[in-house]
């Protein structure tokens, strides 16, 4: 390997030149540590801070600043360069005289002192601008307040609906001005974000806190204070709309009665209608098959009897149509009516440790209605027959009034209406 020659490197110009100028910084360092040279730096936006617990007078008339135009100050500072360099806002501390403050009101407030928080250190503050901080000091209250959302540029896609928005948390505390705080009626958390959506709209980003006083003008936000610690969050649920068939159920029918063979009709507002548009959550709302508006006993079902129901709604669910109540008619039967005598009553699910005995002969004016199209030859009080079931009575000696049931034991269309009792005996066994 070729070896480097110093002597050749000094008769090399670019050498020396760079050789010089490493030799001249390291003596302009020495001399500048060794002479322990002084100067002026400036620090920048040193934040500005008004220690009212300074002032027992302000404590006392229960004064806060509520708005500070003056927020930092540039602070000069004269000492050692090189040890300066590290220097930032937050090394300072200062008083702000708060002698003229003895009513609420705008304050132009003097800067007595700024110094720095370390004072072993080589240098000193000389000088501040400006020397002075605008202030405005007020008797504070506070307030809880019920938040509200608003998302206008959030929208719903084509067979979806937005609903209002919610905010999270639903309350806030926020403290201000007495004047303010009594002014203060609502506060609306909004996001201006435009999307449109098939699913429900969350977000916690870009919201800003509306204040609105008890006239519903707008007020300045920079009187009031909450926690800066809070998460504001808004909701848009996004429902999705279905049209389902509208059901009920029969009870009390005899069994030999087919009710899928009774024919009616469902009416709402005048109109005929068989189904609802209903909206909700879209997961719910694919699992919806239909709305069950209730039972239809065949106790009541009359001549000329209708039934009313009021549309029900499951939690999450809302009704999206124009009518709110059914009436089912079942007139087209072509129904008829009579009234018979029972003469056959028998008892079922007898207890044990009793013997019972029908003192009633015969059930009069039992009311049966049958449909024409449905019963072909006519009812005879034969076809009528009484039971008591003992299964959730309460027995006990002696002479009971108890209900029966009244079935219809050999036509298909017919059915009692009404409820009806007989009387019986009951006597404890011996032995």
């Amino acid at each position: 390997m070729k070896k480097l020659k110093f002597g050749k490197l000094i008769e090399s110009k670019r050498f020396v030149f760079f050789f010089s100028l490493f030799i001249a910084i390291i003596a302009w360092l020495i001399v500048f540590i060794q002479f322990d040279p002084t100067g002026d730096k400036t620090i920048r936006n040193v934040p500005v801070v008004i220690n009212v617990e300074n002032s027992s007078l302000i404590q006392d008339l229960n004064l806060e600043v509520i708005n500070q135009k003056t927020k930092s100050i540039d602070v000069t500072v004269n000492g050692k360069l090189y040890k300066m360099g590290n220097l930032s806002p937050d090394d300072f501390e200062m008083t702000v005289s708060l002698s003229d403050v003895s009513k609420e009101g705008e304050y132009k407030l003097d800067i007595t002192s700024v110094r720095l928080k370390d004072e072993s250190q080589d240098y000193k503050v000389t000088d501040w601008f400006p020397r002075t901080v605008e202030a405005q000091f007020a008797t504070v209250s506070s307030k809880t307040v019920t938040l509200e959302a608003d998302a206008p540029n959030i929208s719903a896609k084509d067979g979806y609906t937005k609903k209002a928005a919610i905010a999270d948390p639903v309350n806030l505390e926020v403290r201000g001005p007495n004047e303010d705080i009594n002014q203060l009626d609502r506060i609306v958390l909004r996001t201006n974000q435009t999307r449109s959506v098939d699913a429900t709209f969350q977000t916690e980003e870009g919201i800003e806190l509306l204040f609105y006083n008890t006239n519903g003008e707008q007020m300045k936000s920079d009187l009031f204070q909450y926690d800066k610690d809070t998460k504001f969050k808004i909701t848009v649920p996004i429902y999705k709309q279905k049209t389902v068939p509208l059901t009920f159920k029969y009870r009390n029918a005899p069994a030999s009665l087919d009710t899928s063979k009774l024919r009616y009709t469902m009416t709402a507002n005048g109109q005929e209608v068989s189904e609802i548009k209903v909206i909700g959550p879209a997961d719910a709302v694919d699992n919806l098959k239909e709305i069950n508006l209730g039972y239809v006993s065949l106790y009541d079902l009359d001549v000329d009897k209708t039934f009313k129901f009021d549309i029900p709604m499951t939690s999450g669910f809302e009704n999206a149509d124009t009518f709110s109540q059914v009436t089912i008619d079942f007139s087209q039967n072509k129904l008829k009516s009579g009234l018979f005598t029972v003469r056959e009553i028998s008892l079922t699910n007898l207890p044990d440790g009793y013997d019972v005995q029908v003192d009633t002969t015969e059930i009069k004016n039992v009311k049966a209605v049958w449909s024409e199209e449905l019963v072909s030859s006519p009812v005879v009080d034969s076809d009528l027959a009484a039971m008591v079931d003992f299964t959730n009575q309460t027995l006990k000696e002696g002479r009971l009034t108890v209900p029966v049931t009244i079935d219809v034991i050999s036509k298909d269309g017919v059915w009692v209406v009404g409820h009806y009792e007989c009387t019986v005996t009951a006597t404890a066994k011996t032995g």
